[in-house]
């Protein structure tokens, strides 16, 4: 590859370096931007049905429940100690201004799709680039590239997919896994990208130039993915075409 190939790539490193070094000598933004979304996620999808998600706060048991499981319980049915929407780990890691909302979606066939957004606080160190953490949570990702989901009377939306394996033993002997498809995207005050270093650009550009402290909210939708069969894509994109505009603003 020529330095004429890669020049555009040199570039836009520098200037986001420069830009990120430049945050240290601005003081506190003038105001704070609300991301283009609503912080809520609808109890139905189409023909997708919605339950909230429980997690047992004892880290002992940190079993996951949906609210039809408790059927109006309060408690773990496991361990009996209390239930929250957040998970101990997640309390332990996310800033304390940080919002997050779950649900879990159903349709009629029995398929399942997951759904996170989270929001950051002033901090900004509640949403990351999910190829830092999904490894740690014994998650492979075989595959990765943006698709674009058409949407009715507005541009399409570009979300980052992601082919992931989860290995059900570390045993040497045990090749049984399962197979997962992972869609994220940011979203800010009138900006969306899959990409997170232009998120991170944005983020930097708005504090700098604008004086507007950008609050992004990261969404992703997540469903099993079998092998050798592209239905997971056509499942993902039409799910998101029916939810996006549920949730957006604008």
């Amino acid at each position: 590859m020529s330095f004429k190939d890669i020049k555009p790539h040199v570039i836009l490193v520098a200037l986001f370096l420069v830009t990120i070094s430049a945050v240290r000598f601005v003081g506190e933004p003038g105001s704070i931007a609300e991301p283009s979304i609503k912080l809520e996620l609808p109890n139905n999808v189409g023909y997708w049905r919605g339950t909230d998600l429980f997690y047992c706060q004892n880290e002992n048991c940190m079993a996951v429940f949906t609210s039809d499981e408790l059927g109006g319980s309060s408690v773990c049915p496991r361990c009996n100690s209390g239930l929250d929407t957040i998970s101990p780990a997640e309390k332990g890691i996310l800033p304390e201004d940080t919002i997050l909302l779950k649900k879990q979606y159903q349709n009629p066939l029995g398929e399942k799709i997951f759904v996170p957004i989270v929001v950051t606080g002033v901090q900004r160190a509640s949403i990351h680039r999910p190829q830092w953490c999904l490894p740690g949570q014994g998650y492979t990702i075989e595959a990765n590239r943006v698709i674009e989901v058409p949407l009715n009377n507005m541009a399409s939306l570009r979300v980052m997919l992601l082919d992931l394996r989860k290995h059900e033993s570390s045993s040497l002997e045990s090749k049984r896994s399962e197979t997962f498809a992972y869609a994220y995207w940011f979203v800010g005050k009138g900006r969306e990208t899959p990409y997170h270093l232009q998120r991170l650009f944005w983020m930097a550009y708005d504090n700098i130039v604008r004086g507007v402290l950008q609050r992004w909210a990261y969404i992703a939708v997540a469903t099993d993915r079998r092998e050798g069969s592209d239905e997971h894509i056509r499942r993902i994109t039409d799910f998101i075409a029916q939810l996006y505009p549920m949730i957006s603003k604008d």
